[in-house]
């Protein structure tokens, strides 16, 4: 047996044992990209507070999630005690300031809900990962769920009546979302789900290809470009470039493959007269045209340089306990660090970069390891919310934070163990 088949067949196929939770996750990962599309619905309204789909989710899941960590036999899990004080600061700091600062219970709960379930889900689903049967399971119900609402957008924008973000006098297509990066990021997500899924679907993993897998791969490429390129998001296409570059550059080594795919990028941003050319027009003419100049500085990001000064200037006017702890208020820095400092002072912030430098760390061991594709989603995953969050606040988004928090429970993989070895391999 060749070397490539030693590390591929190094995790061996145990069959999916049925776990307490375990069915419940692929119902809710099913049907959850769905649920979301039904944000603007409201099921309750109170005050300041109200309660759509996708939160009423996120609050009846909290509960189930803690009875089941309660439960859980596993506590040895990575990072684990950066994780529980990093919502324990949350608490904190969004407690003092709803009870005695000017912060609103209804802003409070929206920004909990967002990051509580998803830190949960990721210590809950560390003793989930007993062979690779399961996690070729679990995404592909993620993959397969982001494809059905992405054929479902494309439908919406064929038959019209769909929301529209206007930037810079640029129609982007936003679906039945509120903002054209919800359709954007559901294609760049499908197409990644989908290239890791049949990378692991060989013999291999004793699994057989999905029914009618080569067409429904080529339906969620065609679904997923068709919407990168009707929502014209800039972000998107940086997650594209992550994902190729990670993907086909370090996993694969097919380095003549992101030939062509850097050049279609190249054609479409600096094409003459195309709208990402556009759209990156402030970019263009501060790093490519060498104007440095403080109008087109402030221009960058679509403005975001002169969001993150305005938001550093007020954090220069908070009181050492603020800078220290933060004031549970994100200032719309358009930049998750910056709203972390904002959000959690200099505590939370810290805590959060080593709760990343853990990650990256464990999940990069991992990956050296074996060279699985499921290794190189959950690494690929990472490097493009911490870059994301550059510019945006991917920490703070809720079904791909779920995701990418779930594909990180892989780094308490133990390999080598008794449920991750394949015995019939020599030992080293």
């Amino acid at each position: 047996m060749n070397r490539a088949a030693l590390i591929n067949n190094r995790i061996s196929p145990v069959r999916a044992k049925s776990e307490p939770g375990w069915k419940l996750f692929l119902f809710l990962f099913a049907i959850k990209p769905v649920v979301d599309l039904l944000w603007d619905f409201r099921l309750l309204s109170f005050g300041g507070i109200y309660l759509n789909p996708p939160r009423l989710v996120a609050i009846l899941l909290l509960p189930i999630l803690i009875t089941l960590l309660a439960n859980s036999k596993n506590r040895n899990i990575k990072g684990r005690n950066l994780i529980v004080l990093f919502l324990f600061l949350q608490l904190a700091t969004i407690w003092v300031n709803v009870a005695f600062g000017p912060l609103s219970a209804g802003y409070a709960i929206n920004i909990l809900f967002r990051g509580f379930d998803a830190y949960l889900l990721y210590m809950l689903f560390a003793k989930y990962w007993t062979g690779r049967e399961k996690v070729y399971q679990f995404f592909t119900v993620v993959w397969l769920s982001i494809l059905v609402v992405n054929l479902f957008s494309v439908a919406v924008y064929f038959s019209g009546g769909y929301n529209v973000s206007i930037t810079g006098g640029i129609t982007r297509f936003a679906g039945l979302y509120n903002s054209a990066a919800g359709p954007a990021y559901n294609g760049v997500f499908a197409l990644i789900f989908a290239v890791v899924i049949t990378g692991m679907s060989n013999k291999s993993i004793g699994l057989s290809p999905l029914r009618y897998e080569k067409i429904l791969f080529i339906v969620t490429i065609a679904a997923s470009l068709f919407l990168v390129f009707t929502s014209v998001t800039k972000s998107a296409v940086l997650m594209l470039a992550i994902f190729s570059i990670m993907w086909w550059g370090v996993h694969k080594r097919q380095f003549y493959f992101l030939i062509p795919a850097f050049i279609l990028v190249g054609y479409s941003v600096f094409g003459e007269g195309s709208v990402f050319q556009q759209r990156f027009g402030n970019e263009i003419e501060v790093f490519v045209a060498g104007n440095y100049s403080d109008e087109a500085l402030a221009a960058l990001g679509t403005g975001r340089y002169s969001t993150w000064l305005r938001v550093l200037e007020a954090f220069r006017e908070f009181s050492p306990m603020e800078k220290m702890f933060g004031v549970g208020r994100s200032y719309g820095a358009h930049n998750n660090y910056l709203a972390y400092l904002m959000m959690f002072g200099f505590a939370g912030l810290t805590t959060f970069f080593l709760i990343l430098v853990t990650f990256y760390t464990s999940i990069s061991r991992q990956y050296r390891k074996l060279r699985l594709p499921e290794f190189m989603l959950a690494k690929t995953l990472l490097v493009i919310f911490m870059a994301q969050a550059m510019t945006g606040h991917p920490f703070l988004w809720s079904t791909s934070l779920w995701y990418l928090m779930i594909a990180m429970s892989l780094v308490n993989v133990k390999v080598g163990g008794p449920a991750f070895v394949n015995r019939n391999l020599p030992s080293g």
